[in-house]
C-alpha cells in the first residue's frame, strides 16, 4: 500500500479498515476510513494477552511510509516488553503546528514575555495560521506553504502589514521549534519579506477591519480626544484641521475646513455624516465651555485648543492590547479605506483637498462640484464603521439632520 492507494480509499456509510499487507512487524497495521472522509493510520497488537490498538496519525498529515516506520518502532517496544500505547502517552512530543504553538506560548511566558505580547502572538497565530496548518505536522510545512500564506494575506486580502507581522512571528516560532529539536531547520524563506523586521511608521497603512475596531472602541470613550480621533477616521482631515475646528466653522452638517496651522485660509468644505453630527451635539452639551473652539484645551495655556493627541492613542492601544497607531497613520490609510468601499479616487482626492496627479485632468476636476459625491462617500464610510455596533441613539443613515448650531 502507498499514499496513492490511501488517497483512493472511498468513504462508505460506516467506518471500515484497510490493512497493509506489506507490513511485516508484529500486529496489524492499516488505515481506518470514517464516513466523513477522515483517514487515520493504526496499529493493532497483543500485550500481556490483551488485544490493543493505537492511532499513529492522520492522513495526509503523515504519509503511509512515516506511519509504517512508527509502527515498526512500536514493534521494538513490544519485543522488550513495553506497551507502545503507554509509551506513546508518556513520551508524546508535540508534532502538529497546533501542539507546537501551545508549547511556544508556554515558553514565551517562562522567558518573561508580557501577557499583552503573548495575547497578540496568540491572536495572530489563531487567526492566520491555525486555520491553515493546525493539524499538519510541523516538519511537513515547506517554504512554498509559507509563501502561499503570506501572498494570500498581502495580496488577496491587501494586508501587507499583517503579512509582515506573520512573517516576523513565524521567524520566532520556527527558531523555537529548531531549539527544541522538533525540526532540523526553519522553512521560513529568508529575505522574502526583508522589511518585515521593522514596521516603519512613515509607511504604515492601517487595515480597514482594524480601523473599524478602533473606531467603535473610541466611540465608547468619553473624551474630547476620542471624538477628535473619530473625526480623523471618518473625514480623513489633518489633525491640525480637526483640533483647531471652531463652532463658527460649522453650519448644520457642513464643515468649513480652515488651514489654521499656516495661513488661516479656508481650504474646502465637507458634509459630516449623521453619526458625527450627533456626536457633536452631545459634545457641545457636555463640555460646558464658552470657547470658540470645538475641542478647547482643559488647561490654561497659550494654546486654547487640544493639540497633543498622539499620546492618547498610544495609551488606549496599550490598555486595550491593540497595535499602536498615530494620527499620521490614519490620514495615510484613509484613501485605502475608501477605495475598499468603492469610492472613486478623484472623490477621495477632493475629500483630502488634493489635486489629481494627472496635470491634464486638474482643470477638469477643479470645475466639478463634488459636494454630493463627498457627502455620499463619507456617509457610506461612516455606515460601514458603525455597522454591527449601532447604539439606540444613533441617527439612521439618511435621516433628517437637525439644526446643530442654531
Amino acid at each position: 500500500m502507498d499514499d496513492i492507494e490511501v488517497e483512493g480509499l472511498a468513504t462508505r456509510d460506516a467506518q471500515y479498515e484497510s490493512f497493509d499487507r506489506s507490513y511485516s512487524g508484529p500486529g496489524s497495521f492499516g488505515v481506518r476510513v470514517n464516513p466523513t472522509g477522515k483517514k487515520s493510520f493504526f496499529l493493532i497488537y497483543n500485550f500481556n494477552g490483551r488485544r490493543k490498538r493505537t492511532t499513529l496519525g492522520r492522513f495526509p498529515n503523515i504519509g503511509i511510509e512515516e506511519a509504517r516506520l512508527q509502527a515498526q518502532r512500536f514493534s521494538e517496544s513490544l519485543r522488550v516488553g513495553t506497551d507502545p500505547g503507554v509509551e506513546k502517552r508518556l513520551w508524546k512530543v508535540p508534532s502538529s503546528f497546533a501542539e507546537v504553538s501551545a508549547s511556544f506560548f508556554s515558553d514565551l511566558g517562562s522567558r518573561g514575555r508580557s501577557e499583552k505580547t503573548i495575547a497578540e502572538y496568540t491572536r495572530i497565530i489563531e487567526a492566520e495560521c491555525l486555520p491553515v496548518w493546525g493539524d499538519r505536522l510541523i516538519g511537513s510545512i515547506r517554504q512554498s506553504d509559507i509563501i502561499f500564506l503570506l501572498d494570500r494575506i498581502a495580496g488577496l486580502r491587501n494586508s501587507p502589514v499583517m503579512a509582515r507581522r506573520v512573517y516576523g512571528l513565524l521567524s520566532t516560532y520556527f527558531k523555537f521549534a529548531v531549539s527544541k529539536a522538533l525540526i532540523e531547520s526553519s522553512p521560513l524563506p529568508e529575505g522574502y519579506l526583508e522589511h518585515s523586521k521593522t514596521e516603519s511608521s512613515t509607511k504604515r497603512i492601517i487595515e480597514t477591519e482594524f480601523t473599524k475596531d478602533i473606531f467603535n472602541l473610541l466611540r465608547g470613550e468619553e473624551s474630547q480626544i476620542a471624538l477628535i480621533y473619530q473625526f480623523l477616521i471618518v473625514t480623513g482631515q489633518k489633525p491640525s484641521e480637526v483640533c483647531q475646528m471652531k463652532w463658527s466653522d460649522l453650519q448644520l452638517s457642513l464643515w468649513q475646513v480652515y488651514d489654521g496651522e499656516k495661513t488661516g485660509k479656508r481650504l474646502h468644505q465637507i458634509t459630516l455624516p449623521p453619526i458625527l453630527v450627533k456626536a457633536l451635539e452631545d459634545h457641545r452639551r457636555d463640555i460646558h465651555s464658552e470657547s470658540e473652539y470645538v475641542f478647547p484645551s482643559p488647561r490654561k495655556s497659550s494654546v486654547p485648543y487640544i493639540s497633543n493627541i498622539r499620546k492618547y492613542a498610544l495609551k488606549v492601544c496599550e490598555v486595550k492590547g491593540i497595535s499602536p497607531f498615530t494620527p499620521a497613520d490614519l490620514r495615510r490609510s484613509f484613501p485605502n479605506w475608501l477605495l475598499s468601499q468603492g469610492v472613486r479616487p478623484d472623490v477621495i482626492e477632493r475629500i483630502l483637498n488634493r489635486n489629481p496627479g494627472n496635470t491634464h485632468l486638474k482643470g477638469y476636476y477643479r470645475n466639478l462640484d463634488y459636494e454630493e459625491d463627498i457627502k455620499r462617500a463619507l456617509a457610506k464610510w461612516a455606515r460601514y464603521l458603525s455597522e454591527g455596533q449601532k447604539r439606540k441613539d444613533d441617527p439612521e443613515g439618511g435621516a433628517k439632520v437637525v439644526p446643530l448650531f442654531g
